[in-house]
């Protein structure tokens, strides 16, 4: 390879690093935590689902969020009707961290308000948790 074919190459891989840190910084800025308020029943459910998917609380709840998006998609509901939607938020604070790309499609989606994030999550873990954890004996 010659002298200029890798200088190049170096000022491509260069470029490649610089645009992907702008991304990633990009990424971090849109990141958003807002407190969720739960009931015990709630925290109950996202730390079993935790131990049994083997995540973090905040991948958890993304995921919830995430699903429940998809859900709703497939089902063509709005999450209000689905019958996991809660009735009243619980009274324990909870941080919900989160990440670039959940924020972006609850954008999309058009929940903005913090009230209607931590009703995205909830509804998310309970239908998760209904799914995969109170399985019904066969």
């Amino acid at each position: 390879m010659s002298l200029k074919e890798n200088i190049i190459i170096d000022s491509t891989v260069e470029r490649a690093i610089l645009l992907g840190t702008q991304q990633a910084s990009k990424a971090e800025r849109e990141t958003k935590a807002i407190a969720i308020c739960l009931t015990e029943s709630q925290e109950g459910k996202i730390e079993e689902l935790c131990n049994v998917f083997g995540l973090s609380v905040r991948s958890m709840l993304n995921s919830a969020v995430k699903y429940v998006l998809f859900y709703r998609e497939k089902q063509g509901l709005d999450i209000s009707k689905l019958k996991e939607y809660p009735q009243n938020l619980g009274s324990r604070s909870f941080k919900l961290d989160l990440n670039a790309e959940t924020f972006v499609e609850l954008r999309k989606a058009g929940a903005i308000e913090p009230k209607e994030i931590a009703e995205y999550a909830i509804t998310g873990i309970t239908l998760l948790y209904e799914q995969n954890i109170n399985i019904k004996p066969i």
